[in-house]
């Protein structure tokens, strides 16, 4: 579980939010939590693959002086 949080724990933070937002609220900002992090996710897997793609070589074709 993250942050060591356990079954009871998440059962009373779910609680909590449900009393503080209310049933009609609570829905949509779980799906702006979703959508949030599904958009952070995808940002790090595309940073990650830029990192992992293959070098090209390069053919310097200035004249060398000498």
């Amino acid at each position: 579980m993250p942050f060591n949080l356990g079954p009871g724990e998440l059962f009373l933070l779910a609680v909590v939010a449900l009393l503080i937002f209310g049933p009609q609220k609570l829905p949509e900002i779980g799906r702006s939590l979703g959508e949030a992090l599904g958009s952070l996710r995808k940002a790090y897997n595309d940073a990650t693959s830029i990192d992992k793609l293959p070098e090209t070589k390069t053919t310097d074709t200035s004249e060398k002086e000498e």
